[in-house]
């Protein structure tokens, strides 16, 4: 995994480079929505800009004083019945994906690239890796990008791969451009507690959440 440096650190709270130097008050920053992940901003964007996770189902966003004291730090929409429910571990949460997507028709699978898997065919081509995104690649900045984490994919087969990312695009017009591959060596399923809900994100994002 490429390191990155704190997201407080990078982008300061909530502004630009030019606000680096201005501080928010103690009763602002207690006020100021987080992700209910890991408990910083957002971003604009559907995928938390700190640490990558799905927020699309998320009613409403805790403020950091909720999400500090833990009350109120999940919202309705993820502390409902499902939350209530005994923890899966890794190998049934998997389990319970698979069957629901193939119960579904395999809806929303993408095919990366897997340049150092080994080279099919006459022709040599490149392996593909069909599976779904469980994890996006996340980069520190998506206009001046230096640094990201991996993403992580789990194929139709139920295999968990690494999603790694390349900057295409210098010196032209539409970049940067990034190009995600998978990696060959495959994965024990992520025990980090986060497993079961990214799964169960990407259930609902394409309508396979079984009832």
């Amino acid at each position: 995994m490429v390191g990155r440096a704190p997201f407080r650190a990078r982008r300061g709270c909530r502004g630009g480079p030019g606000r680096q130097g201005l501080a928010p008050s103690e009763a602002m920053a207690s006020t100021e929505r987080v992700c209910l992940y890991c408990g910083e901003p957002p971003g604009p964007g559907v995928f938390c800009a700190a640490c990558g996770r799905n927020l699309a189902a998320v009613e409403r966003l805790p403020t950091r004083a909720e999400w500090e004291t833990g009350t109120g730090a999940a919202p309705a929409s993820v502390a409902g019945p499902a939350a209530a429910a005994p923890a899966r571990s890794p190998a049934e949460a998997t389990g319970a994906f698979l069957d629901a997507m193939r119960a579904a028709g395999n809806p929303g699978t993408a095919k990366l690239p897997m340049p150092d898997g080994p080279k099919e065919g006459l022709l040599r081509r490149t392996p593909e890796a069909e599976g779904w995104v469980v994890r996006r690649v996340v980069w520190d900045d998506r206009d001046d990008p230096r640094h990201h984490q991996p993403g992580l994919l789990l194929t139709t087969g139920g295999a968990y791969h690494r999603i790694d990312s390349q900057i295409r695009g210098w010196g032209q017009r539409n970049f940067p451009v990034f190009y995600d591959t998978a990696a060959a060596d495959p994965l024990d399923p992520p025990d980090d507690g986060r497993l079961a809900a990214d799964l169960d994100a990407v259930l609902r994002e394409h309508d396979a959440a079984p009832g």
